[in-house]
């Protein structure tokens, strides 16, 4: 269903856009943003989707990611973990968007918290030095392999306690 298929992907933030019809909500369109480190590597749309279209490619993708981290080494435990993942309901993913460069060369970023593909909280973060910006990268990134690993919501780490140690 989706050509980019690369072992650099690490998340993923699905956009779906809707129409209302006589009082339904129809899946009409669907944007994927591939994302490697927080930062988009590249975008995919589909047209005249199918909501079991759209589970069907989560699931994949989530194996993918899986995968990709090397969480798991077993193919069927990935497939196990994937559809725990995406029904856990836990933050497993991130996206950190460049609001800008101050004068003294710090950030200002926005980091969107994705759970399975659909974002779930965002935050912003001024005056981000460059070493702190990698700090976080680490941090999400190693919460972002953990929290895809976890069977059970009281193992999670919630995103609020990310914020906390940023």
């Amino acid at each position: 269903m989706y050509t980019i298929i690369d072992t650099l992907i690490d998340g993923f933030e699905l956009h779906p856009y809707f129409l209302k019809i006589r009082d339904k909500q129809i899946l009409k369109r669907l944007k994927i943003d591939f994302l490697r480190k927080g930062e988009v590597l590249a975008t995919e749309s589909y047209d005249n989707i199918t909501i079991k279209e759209l589970e069907r490619l989560q699931k994949q993708l989530l194996d993918s990611i899986i995968m990709n981290l090397n969480i798991e080494d077993s193919w069927t435990k990935a497939k196990q973990m994937s559809v725990t993942t995406r029904t856990l309901g836990v933050v497993n993913m991130y996206k950190i968007e460049l609001l800008g460069e101050n004068e003294d060369k710090t950030r200002n970023i926005k980091i969107c918290f994705i759970k399975s593909g659909y974002r779930t909280a965002e935050s912003v973060f001024h005056g981000v030095s460059k070493e702190k910006y990698e700090s976080i990268i680490s941090i999400l990134s190693n919460n972002s392999a953990f929290n895809l690993t976890c069977t059970k919501q009281c193992n999670a780490v919630h995103y609020l306690d990310l914020l906390a140690i940023m």
